[in-house]
C-alpha cells in the first residue's frame, strides 16, 4: 500500500510518462481537465471584454467623426447656397418667341403640316413639323426701315448661322416660314412671313417684312433682344 502511494505521488509531481497519472489518480485527472477548461473560459471572457471595449471605443469614434462630417457637410451646403444663388436663379419668362421652319417637299406629308400665312391674302404653305431655328439661336433683333414700311433683321449665333447656311444651301427656291409670339405670357402670336430662299445665306442674318403692325413688331423685337441678353448672361456663368 505504501509503495502504491509512493508511485502515485512521484507521477503527480514528475508527470511520469504521460498525464494520465494511472488509475490511482483518475478522479484527480478529471479535476485537472476541468481546471484547464475553466482557465480557457476565463481567458475567453477577458478577450471578449477587451473586444467589447474596443468596439465601444470604435463606435464612439465613429459617432465623433459622424458629427464632424455632418458639420462639414452643413457648412459646404450653406456655402454653395450663398455663393451659387445666382446660378440657381430661375430665368424670367420670355416676352417674345420665334420659330423658323423650312418649307417641306410636296410629297412629305407624314413629317409636315399645312399653315395659313398672311391675313390679308391667306396663302397655304406646307412646312416640316419641327423648326430649324428659334429664339435660342438669336443674339440680336433690329427693327429697321424698308421700302414701303419696315422690316426685322435677326442675327444668329454660331450654331444658328451654320444651320441657316446649310438649309439655305440645300433648299434653293423654297421658303423659310416664320412664326412669332410677343407680349405678356406670349399672348399674341401669328405666322409673320415666308421669305424666299434664292441664295446661300452665309452672313448669319435674316431679314423679313412681318405681317404685323409697327407696335407689334416693336414689342417682338424688344422681347427677342431681352431674351437674347438673358440667354447670353446665363451661358456666361
Amino acid at each position: 500500500m505504501d509503495g502504491l502511494m509512493l508511485r502515485c505521488w512521484q507521477r503527480l509531481f514528475f508527470l511520469g510518462s504521460d498525464l494520465g497519472l494511472d488509475d490511482c489518480f483518475f478522479a484527480f485527472e478529471v479535476g485537472l481537465a476541468a481546471f484547464f477548461v475553466f482557465g480557457f473560459v476565463v481567458l475567453s471572457a477577458h478577450m471578449f471584454l477587451y473586444f467589447v471595449r474596443g468596439l465601444r471605443f470604435g463606435v464612439g469614434t465613429m459617432n465623433f467623426y459622424g458629427r464632424r462630417f455632418n458639420l462639414y457637410l452643413l457648412l459646404a451646403v450653406t456655402l454653395a447656397l450663398v455663393s451659387g444663388c445666382a446660378a440657381f436663379k430661375k430665368k424670367d419668362a420670355p416676352t417674345a418667341a420665334m420659330r423658323i421652319y423650312i418649307e417641306s417637299d410636296p410629297g412629305q406629308s407624314s413629317a409636315s403640316k399645312t399653315i395659313s400665312l398672311l391675313r390679308s391674302q391667306p396663302v397655304l404653305v406646307n412646312i416640316v413639323n419641327e423648326p430649324i431655328l428659334s429664339e435660342e439661336d438669336i443674339t440680336a433683333a433690329r427693327l429697321m426701315a424698308a421700302p414701303g414700311g419696315f422690316a426685322v433683321e435677326l442675327k444668329f449665333d454660331e450654331t444658328g448661322s451654320w444651320t441657316l447656311e446649310q438649309f439655305s444651301a440645300s433648299s434653293p427656291g423654297k421658303h423659310l416660314v416664320i412664326y412669332g409670339q410677343w407680349g405678356e405670357k406670349l399672348a399674341n402670336g401669328r405666322w409673320l412671313a415666308a421669305p424666299s430662299i434664292n441664295r446661300r445665306m452665309a452672313s448669319g442674318t435674316l431679314t423679313f417684312t412681318p405681317d404685323a403692325s409697327h407696335e407689334e413688331t416693336e414689342q417682338l423685337v424688344n422681347g427677342l433682344n431681352a431674351y437674347a441678353r438673358q440667354n447670353a448672361e446665363a451661358k456666361s456663368k
